[in-house]
């Protein structure tokens, strides 16, 4: 029987993949290849010619899932974000989609709370004036202890950051459209308390952390609107996607003072400009969207893209295949009822 190609559009030297090349590369079912190809054309080429693809970088619209339907028959995303895969699209043509939720939560919370902290104690500009010789230097912050945090959005990375935020002296709040109306959320000990707007979250937070996906509902969420709620002197903290914050109203924001600090791993230009006015302005800390970059997660996020192809080739539809509801309704996919 032919080998199924698989092809991940990494660079070993950018990400360590022993994980995949310990699974996929010594399973016999596979031919197992890892390599960066940044040319749209010449990515179209070999994802024509590949049965599973691990989804790193590329955009894969309606246009480009049509070009690859012949041949490919399942789409695995290298991390949580699908926003550039057209689901609806490899719907239509049978093609399974699927991420890796949780998998990279625990890292991303840890930057998240980073953030927090170098917001509040201007930890990075201390480290920058020590290099040019400002010693002591005199950067007066404000602690965590005694805080108001809102986390928008109470997920897989958000419930993480709630448990790494028991260890301070803060009150937590959240607001998630998705979750029950509960008054309070008991996790790890602490009583987390659920608002009923997104308008509330920011009136009583004085930390904001955003973990929402961004799709159609949520992109420009934090806009004008929601930003005139905020108290005098907000901290923004964004580790999800760049497009939920619109952001020349974030800058209106900073430039005013409605926000004082703003921490982030992602802005809606991906990576941004030099001269983006949130990558300069001197009351940001932006971050390289490190977030999910640990070797740990990576390890994880490996694990499971072979356990859910390997499910796929047994017969089975995993939960993390976002259309499996929509596949299993065709009659192909009767099997996997």
């Amino acid at each position: 029987m032919d080998k199924l190609r698989v092809w991940v559009n990494f660079d070993a030297n950018e990400v360590p993949l022993e994980g995949l090349r310990k699974s996929l590369g010594n399973d016999s079912r596979f031919e197992y290849i890892e390599k960066r190809i940044v040319d749209y054309e010449k990515v179209m080429d070999m994802a024509q010619e590949t049965d599973i693809i691990i989804n790193t970088f590329d955009k894969l619209g309606e246009q480009e899932i049509s070009r690859i339907a012949g041949r490919t028959r399942f789409i695995m995303r290298y991390g949580t974000g699908y926003e550039k895969i057209d689901v609806a699209s490899a719907t239509k043509h049978g093609i399974p989609v699927a991420n890796c939720p949780g998998a990279n939560a625990p890292p991303v919370a840890e930057l998240a709370l980073l953030h927090m902290l170098n917001c509040g104690r201007n930890f990075s500009r201390s480290i920058q004036g020590s290099k040019k010789g400002i010693w002591p230097g005199n950067y007066s912050g404000n602690e965590l202890d005694g805080k108001t945090v809102g986390l928008l959005g109470f997920g897989n990375i958000a419930r993480h950051l709630a448990r790494m935020l028991c260890g301070f002296n803060v009150n937590i709040i959240t607001y998630d459209p998705y979750l029950n109306q509960a008054a309070t959320i008991q996790t790890n000990g602490q009583t987390i308390t659920v608002v009923q707007s997104i308008e509330q979250l920011f009136s009583e937070s004085q930390i904001i952390s955003i973990h929402v996906p961004l799709t159609p509902d949520t992109r420009g969420l934090v806009n004008a609107r929601v930003l005139s709620h905020a108290q005098d002197g907000l901290i923004l903290i964004n580790t999800s996607r760049g497009g939920v914050v619109d952001e020349p109203a974030l800058l209106d924001a900073l430039n005013s003072g409605k926000v004082r600090k703003a921490g982030l791993d992602v802005l809606v230009e991906d990576p941004p400009s030099t001269n983006n006015l949130l990558l300069n302005h001197p009351s940001t800390t932006v971050t390289s969207h490190i977030a999910a970059s640990t070797y740990e997660s990576e390890m994880r996020t490996q694990a499971m893209i072979y356990e859910t192809i390997d499910a796929f080739l047994s017969g089975k539809i995993s939960n993390n295949v976002i259309n499996k509801n929509e596949l299993m309704r065709r009659s192909e996919y009767a099997r996997f009822k």
